[in-house]
C-alpha cells in the first residue's frame, strides 16, 4: 500500500505517516504498520510525542522490555505532562488576575 492508501484506509494524514516513518516507528511494508498504527494513534491522543514514542521502542514492542520498564515510561510522561497542566494554570491564573485588574482599575496593575 501506498502512504496515500494507509493514510485514506486508517485516517491519519500522510503527512504523520511518513514522519512516523522517518522515526522507524511503522515498517516500510506488511500488515505490521496496523498494529503499530493503532498503538502510535493511542499514544499520541494521551500526548506521547512521536519522538518520545521512537526514544522508547518498548512502548511498541513488547519484547523489548518488561512490563514495569512500560509502566515506568508512561508514569514517567504523565508527570511531565501535570507539570505542563501546571504551569499552563499558573499562566491562566496571571490572566485572570489582569482581567480582573483591567475592569476594576482600567489596567493591569504592575505587579
Amino acid at each position: 500500500m501506498t502512504i496515500d492508501e494507509v493514510s485514506e484506509s486508517c485516517g491519519v494524514s500522510a503527512e504523520k505517516l511518513k514522519h512516523y516513518r522517518e522515526l522507524g516507528l511503522i515498517p516500510s511494508c506488511g500488515e505490521e504498520w496496523r498494529k503499530r498504527l493503532g498503538l502510535i494513534s493511542s499514544l499520541a491522543k494521551a500526548g506521547v510525542s512521536a519522538e518520545k514514542i521512537a526514544e522508547n521502542p518498548v512502548l511498541l514492542d513488547e519484547s523489548a522490555g518488561t512490563l514495569e520498564e512500560r509502566v515506568r515510561i508512561m508514569k514517567k510522561e504523565r508527570f511531565r505532562q501535570l507539570d505542563d497542566l501546571h504551569e499552563r494554570q499558573q499562566s491562566l491564573d496571571c490572566l485572570d488576575c489582569i482581567i480582573r485588574d483591567i475592569k476594576k482599575n482600567g489596567g493591569p496593575i504592575s505587579r
